[in-house]
């Protein structure tokens, strides 16, 4: 919704508000910005500005409440900015707070969110696991679960997966601030494993069952008979590489199952836009009952991430 008596092509540009943030950044490394700086960046009556915010204040669905009549905005709230804006400047709006690094839509998180999974399936990749050490720290703790969670903390680094998934996800595109890109893109991971959306035992799963293996042989873990949600049965007499072969190929079909691709059929780029379509339908902040599917879609790309990247 534009302001009355604004022509669609005549809607202001968020330019002015952009350079203020901008003069902000260089000067502290932070920005603070009043509501009622807004129309006059913007060359707006005031009285005219208030009544279009307050009307869209009490529009069923908007994207404004009363709390944006005497907000200051900054960094935690730019989202409610944006909305303001979106009034007033229509889509251009996020377009240039896109490309300003102030602000990460929704179709942009579903990448970081990939380009995280692909950057912790190389961390998995490199990583050779310390049997020895899980064993004693299985012997120590007698619980395969603290003992699994005790290597995840020991050998990887949540915050260093995030930040380099998130500094990938900065350079890769054009921001006017890189570095404001970069930390939105990590509150955004950050915010991603609080939720539990994303998890160091999902994304690398395949530590995860070659851990679990150890502690099964220990005599501290029992097959289920429905590891990794697929149903089968391992099968005890078969040797561990024998049975970690046979649960890869188990969740590979699985994953494939998940993304609703066909293995005889898919490359991975065909797996990359299934689960960007995947995600962009079901991740909890477009959809509020999608929580346990948008999981189980980042379980399976990153099974085939493994599976078929080169």
């Amino acid at each position: 919704m534009y302001l009355q008596g604004v022509p669609r092509e005549a809607s202001p540009s968020p330019e002015p508000v952009l350079q203020e943030i901008q003069r902000q950044l260089e000067r502290g490394g932070s920005w603070r910005l009043p509501v009622d700086r807004i129309p006059d960046l913007l060359d707006l009556e005031h009285t005219e500005f208030y009544r279009q915010v307050y009307t869209a204040v009490n529009r069923p669905g908007g994207t404004v409440d009363y709390s944006t009549l005497t907000q200051t905005f900054d960094r935690e709230s730019v989202g409610e900015l944006l909305g303001v804006l979106e009034l007033i400047c229509g889509p251009q709006a996020e377009e240039a707070f896109t490309g300003f690094g102030l602000f990460i839509p929704h179709v942009l998180r579903v990448e970081l969110t990939a380009i995280l999974l692909e950057t912790a399936r190389i961390e998995a990749a490199g990583h050779h696991v310390d049997r020895d050490a899980f064993e004693a720290m299985l012997r120590t703790f007698r619980s395969y679960e603290s003992a699994r969670e005790i290597y995840f903390a020991e050998y990887f680094s949540e915050q260093q997966i995030i930040r380099s998934a998130s500094e990938r996800f900065a350079q890769d595109r054009t921001f006017r601030f890189p570095d404001l890109a970069f930390q939105n893109a990590v509150d955004v991971l950050e915010r991603l494993f609080s939720r539990r959306i994303l998890e160091l035992e999902t994304v690398l799963w395949s530590i995860g069952a070659a851990l679990f293996e150890i502690a099964v042989a220990a005599g501290y873990a029992r097959r289920s008979g429905e590891d990794y949600n697929t149903g089968g049965r391992a099968d005890d007499g078969e040797s561990t590489a024998g049975r970690l072969d046979h649960e890869a190929d188990r969740l590979e079909s699985w994953a494939y199952s998940v993304l609703e691709l066909d293995p005889e059929r898919s490359d991975m780029s065909m797996i990359k836009r299934a689960y960007k379509g995947l995600m962009l339908r079901y991740h909890p902040d477009v959809n509020p009952r999608g929580l346990d599917k948008a999981k189980e879609i980042n379980r399976a790309y990153s099974v085939l991430l493994e599976a078929v990247w080169p």
